[in-house]
């Protein structure tokens, strides 16, 4: 073993280095030869919980080809926060001195993050923004979705135009023929519409840096976060307190239950939890309105996030004190970028925030490279305001869509009934419908649509109506119906 040394933030012991390959954090499609020593981190003798408990961390040191050592844990980014929830506030109360309730403060608060945010496999809140933009189909609007006649996707109005607003707004077809050479530029080979769509943003951030104030990042984090549309305003701070009085009751009933049936408690999916919450009629402030329990729900999930950011610096912190070699400055850097508060990310480090890693993982390799330059830190941010944009649209089009499709069902007179009028093939019809350029002088969006032949296996008779009342019927044949549903549908 490479001795490690005891001190006062623990020890950390390595054992011999042996050369692994690995994939490229930049490529995928590359493999890179470095080596990797193996190592565990063990708490101080002042963390006597923890020492005595015998808890120890995996550390791999990751040595490249140019020297550079980077340094990663035998744990999920996801575990990572688990365990800085037990050992964050053990290390902040040896340092700042005892205090019988900074422990359970922090320790809710995880509970109320993985309420959230969800961790792992467990989903959290409906509210949580998990989508992610893999497919060029992910960025169109289906004609059901559209609110208004000219959205056919979700990308930002400005996108592709500079900060003065000059330029040409790009279509799909473009961000991802953009993305896409941009990509190859940086050494993908035929990359696929999951690369293609990161990079292509970055290629349009690039253009449009959004210089945001200090008191701005908060709500640019936050709104990459969660999708608050429904909510106009801040929540009750009265109803924020009874809130979360509850559900530490609820949790506090839950105590003694094995971590599997919590977890199914705590995360299950029909959220019994916010209705024990809403229905107390005997509890200070009565029985409440379930949409301002949600909203109050969601606060206190963004409070979790900056308590376990305090967590997971203070031990991240610890550790890299007690590592033995020392480290270059641009080590350090690298180590502060995902695991330290960055003030750019709202005082968070980079790994809790990691569902928007795959999203933003162009422009964070750029940091990479100079992880202390503030230059590219306002492309970043508009990244993650395109992100907070796009999910916006996303959410209000998935909800007009299934308004639509509810008021369709009921109202579909039974002559239009007939054939096969489900959600899908009204999409690729009505997308077909504009395409010919057949549209509503009224300006209606909202048209019906069926199949008016008997299942001909060379044509297809689509007939229209709109809510006027107007009907009009389209012939074309079922190669033609088929690509472009592929098209439509697949995206890519």
């Amino acid at each position: 073993m490479v001795a490690g040394m005891t001190s006062h933030f623990g020890d950390v012991r390595f054992g011999e280095p042996h050369e692994i390959e690995r994939r490229s954090p930049r490529n995928d499609q590359r493999i890179l030869t470095c080596s990797r020593a193996t190592g565990y981190w063990r708490p101080a003798g002042r963390l006597a919980r923890l020492r005595d408990a015998g808890f120890r961390l995996r550390i791999d040191r990751i040595t490249r080809t140019d020297g550079v050592k980077l340094h990663e844990f035998g744990a999920s980014l996801d575990e990572l926060i688990k365990v800085a929830a037990a050992v964050g506030p053990e290390i902040i109360e040896a340092t700042y001195g005892a205090n019988p309730h900074l422990g359970f403060s922090y320790r809710r608060m995880y509970y109320i993050l993985r309420f959230v945010r969800g961790l792992g496999r467990q989903r959290g809140m409906r509210q949580h923004c998990r989508r992610e933009f893999q497919h060029s189909r992910d960025l169109y609007l289906r004609p059901s979705a559209r609110i208004h006649g000219g959205d056919w996707d979700v990308l930002p109005q400005s996108i592709g135009q500079d900060s003065r607003r000059q330029g040409r707004r790009w279509s799909v077809t473009e961000l991802t023929r953009r993305g896409r050479e941009a990509a190859t530029e940086d050494g993908w080979q035929n990359p696929a519409s999951s690369v293609a769509i990161p990079y292509g943003l970055l290629e349009a951030a690039r253009r449009n840096p959004l210089h945001a104030r200090d008191h701005e990042i908060d709500g640019l984090i936050r709104d990459a976060l969660f999708d608050l549309s429904e909510f106009s305003s801040d929540p009750d701070p009265e109803l924020v307190d009874i809130v979360c009085e509850r559900l530490l009751v609820a949790m506090h009933n839950h105590r003694d239950d094995d971590e599997e049936t919590f977890n199914r408690w705590l995360c299950g999916s029909g959220k019994s939890v916010i209705k024990q919450i809403v229905q107390q009629k005997r509890a200070r402030g009565g029985q409440l309105n379930r949409h301002d329990v949600i909203h109050a729900v969601l606060h206190l999930g963004w409070q979790s996030y900056q308590y376990m950011s305090g967590c997971l610096q203070a031990m991240m912190r610890c550790i890299k004190h007690a590592i033995p070699a020392e480290m270059s400055t641009y080590e350090q850097d690298l180590y502060a970028l995902v695991y330290e508060q960055q003030p750019y990310l709202a005082n968070m480090p980079l790994a809790l925030i990691s569902e928007r890693l795959n999203f933003l993982r162009p422009a964070i390799l750029r940091l990479w490279e100079e992880p202390c330059s503030t230059e590219f830190i306002p492309v970043l941010h508009r990244m993650l305001a395109y992100y907070g944009r796009m999910i916006d649209v996303r959410r209000r089009a998935d909800r007009t869509s299934k308004a639509r499709s509810s008021r369709r069902s009921r109202q579909r007179p039974a002559a239009v009934g007939s054939g096969t009028a489900n959600a899908i093939f009204t999409d690729v019809a009505n997308h077909i419908r504009e395409l010919h350029g057949i549209r509503c002088a009224n300006g209606c969006l909202d048209w019906d649509a069926w199949r008016d032949d008997d299942g001909d296996e060379i044509r297809v008779v689509l007939g229209f109506v709109c809510p006027c009342g107007k009907t009009r019927q389209l012939t074309l044949s079922v190669e033609e119906f088929q690509r472009i549903g592929r098209d439509l549908l697949l995206g890519d």
